[in-house]
């Protein structure tokens, strides 16, 4: 049991690559079949990090998807005859195994003490039994986590394989998935986009239930004064639109449509023109202050937060299907 739980934590797979080529050759060959930033990886999965002679770190990027858990290669080129090699491991990265190390550490402590409270008090086995839970949480969420990222090791080791043009000197332990997990199912969307269907069906539905909890209030009477009841029934008809549209949007996007995605983006943009026209419409909008200052300021730093997020699905044009 320890052993198992120190090579959950601490355990890594060793890993070499032969190259075909010469190294400065080899560094660029792979430094070209990767990405330098995480934020560039908006469509599909790509192999990120940094590709240095001496430094070598990678890691699998899937759009939408983070895991703190994953295994990243690090390593370095080495020069040995005539051979350029790429030597290193798969594991998680140090900040994580601190982290987790510093949780169960503190965990296990508490146990420690709980155990030794039980023997002279009969009544804490609640905390008892709490402390033991907080550890096997954390055991739990590295289990699951690595589980994930079961597939990053041999999904790495084939990108690398094909930069270099060589096959590896020392397989990795993990591998043995079949090349065609690397690439997106033909018989259905890619995962971003199910995703992204399930956010806004998620969406549509708590936009036709502000429907319903606004209609409750109504006030229905023949005295009621035709302005009051058009006031009444702008909120929950504006709620009922957006959820029409919501939904339609999911299953547009979820079918590929490229209209959903001609729509998704000006959606985008339309959300943040609406939030820009309220803000300085309404003095309590969000809380804010009635400052000229701070509302462009806030306006500012929402454009950028729009313009990053409608760079991501512009980058997803390419799931769509012409029409």
């Amino acid at each position: 049991m320890i052993r198992w739980l120190y090579e959950l934590l601490y355990g890594s797979t060793p890993a070499e690559f032969k190259s075909s080529v010469g190294l400065q050759e080899s560094i660029n060959r792979l430094r070209d079949a990767t990405k330098r930033s995480a934020f560039l990886a908006l469509s599909q999965q790509v192999a990120v990090g940094r590709v240095k002679e001496t430094s070598v770190r990678l890691q699998r990027v899937i759009p939408m998807i983070h895991n703190s858990f994953k295994p990243f290669f690090i390593g370095r080129f080495e020069v040995r005859g005539d051979w350029v090699y790429l030597s290193g491991k798969f594991t998680m990265l140090l900040l994580v195994k601190i982290f987790m190390t510093i949780w169960l550490g503190i965990a296990t402590t508490f146990a420690i003490a709980a155990v030794a409270s039980n023997w002279s008090h009969n009544n804490s086995w609640p905390a008892f039994l709490g402390v033991f839970g907080f550890i096997g949480f954390g055991v739990a969420i590295i289990w699951v986590g690595k589980w994930f990222a079961r597939n990053d090791v041999a999904w790495l080791s084939n990108v690398i394989r094909r930069a270099l043009g060589a096959q590896a000197t020392d397989q990795p332990i993990e591998l043995g998935i079949q090349s065609g997990s690397m690439t997106t199912p033909a018989s259905g969307p890619p995962t971003v986009l199910r995703v992204v269907s399930g956010v806004l069906l998620l969406a549509a539905i708590v936009s036709f239930t502000a429907v319903f909890s606004e209609t409750e209030s109504f006030n229905w009477g023949p005295k009621s004064a035709a302005t009051s009841r058009l006031k009444a029934w702008a909120p929950p008809l504006l709620a009922g639109l957006q959820g029409i549209l919501l939904f339609g949007l999911a299953v547009g996007i979820y079918r590929r449509k490229l209209l959903a995605w001609r729509v998704g983006l000006a959606y985008l943009g339309a959300t943040w023109c609406l939030m820009v026209f309220q803000m300085f419409n309404d003095d309590g909008f969000s809380g804010l202050p009635d400052n000229t200052a701070v509302k462009v300021g806030f306006s500012a730093v929402s454009l950028l937060v729009a313009t990053v997020w409608g760079r991501w699905w512009y980058a997803q044009r390419v799931h769509f299907a012409a029409e």
